[in-house]
């Protein structure tokens, strides 16, 4: 999922409201993915979703409230695991970085250092 993918189903069918919803809903995983694997305080790419957790405060939280309120929507048959674990991860990452700044004085947080696990590391090096 990409802002490109995004930007294509707003390009090819700009009449469909049920494709155009999904374009935002892509264009919105696309950005929480950015703010949720951030590796630098301040990229160099000119792209602030990319940004350490805090740059863009207001911003990055209200990408992540509004993607939880998609996943708590959401229906696909059978169990909703996947969703579950996503809301799961977010409000993590809300507290946890909301611990560390009241307690340890840290501001930015770059949630690239998350990954739990070795695999998706390694996915996420190669996207």
């Amino acid at each position: 999922m990409s802002d490109l993918t995004a930007a294509n189903f707003y390009r090819f069918f700009p009449n469909n409201p049920h494709k155009c919803a999904l374009a935002e809903f892509i264009a919105l995983l696309a950005k929480v993915y950015k703010v949720m694997s951030s590796r630098v305080i301040w990229n160099k790419e000119n792209d602030k979703w990319k940004d350490g957790f805090r740059v863009h405060l207001e911003e990055q939280t209200a990408l992540i409230h509004k993607l939880i309120a998609y996943l708590e929507k959401i229906t696909f048959d059978g169990v909703n695991r996947f969703q579950q674990a996503m809301i799961i991860t977010l409000k993590a990452t809300l507290s946890l970085h909301k611990l560390l700044v009241e307690k340890y004085g840290i501001t930015y947080l770059l949630t690239s250092r998350l990954l739990q696990d070795a695999l998706e590391a390694y996915n996420d090096t190669i996207r």
